[in-house]
């Protein structure tokens, strides 16, 4: 919610988000559920995640951004 523009909410979400997601896993997407949904700079911030496929949090975060029609910046690999 700090970042004051699209660049600084870009650089958290590829770097703090994805680390978060990568380390924690489900439990971790599962927390950005309730913010996802009040939350428009947390939306975005979940389109600049790139995850892989293989990562425990790829299903929920896959489905956040389903859900939310985001245009993600990301992909699974």
């Amino acid at each position: 919610e700090g970042a004051a523009n699209d660049a600084e909410l870009a650089y958290v979400a590829g770097g703090g988000l994805e680390d978060l997601l990568t380390r924690v896993g489900g439990s971790a997407a599962d927390a950005l559920e309730l913010p996802a949904k009040t939350s428009q700079k947390v939306r975005q911030a979940l389109a600049c995640v790139w995850l892989s496929s293989s990562s425990p949090a790829y299903p929920k975060w896959h489905s956040l951004t389903q859900q939310y029609r985001l245009k993600s910046k990301g992909v699974g690999l």
